[in-house]
């Protein structure tokens, strides 16, 4: 039998991968190392087993034999393959990471206009981008959420001439400007008017009109395009809220409750403030017109005990 540490190969054909096993013990084990091309490691009690297990069922003469005397040349070979893997395998890496940067090079950026160049058009961007900076500011920096939000500002820019949007008021900042799904709710954030510009001849320059200015009639022919302007900003900020919905919706209902808590709170402990205010204003008054009316009470009486004395003498000097 072949001696430990004896490798062992077997080759179908010259084009054929090897199977590749070494003798871990004389007349015992064999470790299989590769099958077919293939890293494998198994162990069978002995070498007939091994052959056995080898599709062509080979026998003990048509294996390749390595002793341990030509050990030096195979892994000298087997170094040389280590090393040119090692390179191949950096070479991908390196591939790989400038493919990355690359790609990380070319992500896009928020489309968040700065503050002095804001335009009525875009301010609901800016109420969006709050909500998600304080729900959930990490979704900012992903790439679908993004591009979503900037298709957002692109069509809400091309329309800048028909279009008018706002920034809720601080109670109604979780309420408002979120559940946008149809015309009606989106009036509620923003206006689409085709009548919407003033032309200022002295300048000529264009302004859009505040929200108040609107005209709340549109000529029939302009209404198709009002609705169109509609769809569009409705397609755009559905694709947005499809994104973000998850993590926004959950926080803003809760925000929302605690906001009108809050606010119902304020409201009942003002109220109770001013019927205190009043109470206090009214017992003054209430206060002043009691002592005017005993006042009044005691000249009474001391008009009508001098009328009377006065009615006396006017009777005693008659009678004289």
């Amino acid at each position: 039998m072949f001696p430990s540490k004896t490798i062992l190969r077997f080759r179908a054909s010259p084009e054929s991968h090897p199977y590749v096993a070494v003798v871990l013990a004389e007349g015992g084990n064999v470790l299989e190392v590769k099958r077919g091309g293939v890293a494998k490691r198994e162990i069978y009690s002995s070498v007939i087993d091994w052959l056995h297990s080898i599709p062509e069922h080979p026998t003990m003469e048509q294996l390749d034999v390595q002793s341990n005397k030509d050990d030096v040349d195979d892994t000298e070979d087997e170094k040389v393959e280590v090393q040119e893997k090692g390179v191949e395998e950096k070479k991908k890496k390196e591939q790989k990471e400038k493919k990355e940067k690359v790609i990380k090079e070319k992500k896009a950026k928020l489309n968040l206009i700065p503050t002095s160049l804001r335009n009525p058009a875009v301010q609901w961007t800016y109420h969006i981008h709050s909500l998600i900076k304080e729900a959930r500011s990490d979704l900012l920096k992903s790439q679908p959420v993004i591009l979503a939000f900037n298709h957002l500002v692109d069509v809400l820019l091309k329309h800048n001439q028909h279009t008018y949007s706002f920034v809720p008021q601080r109670c109604m900042k979780y309420i408002t400007g979120i559940y946008v799904t149809d015309v009606k709710s989106l009036k509620e954030i923003c206006e689409v008017r085709t009548n919407s510009v003033i032309h200022q001849p002295d300048t000529g320059r264009y302004i859009i009109r505040s929200n108040y200015s609107f005209s709340k009639h549109s000529a029939v022919e302009n209404k198709e395009l009002e609705e169109a302007i509609c769809r569009e900003i409705l397609e755009a900020y559905g694709a947005l809220f499809d994104l973000i919905k998850d993590d926004l919706v959950p926080y803003v209902t809760r925000r929302q409750k605690e906001t009108l808590t809050k606010k119902n709170a304020q409201d009942m402990i003002r109220l109770s403030e001013r019927m205190e205010l009043t109470q206090s204003v009214y017992e003054k008054e209430l206060k002043r017109r009691q002592q005017l009316l005993e006042r009044f009470t005691q000249n009474h009486e001391k008009q009508m005990e001098r009328l009377r004395e006065s009615m006396v003498r006017l009777m005693i000097t008659e009678k004289q």
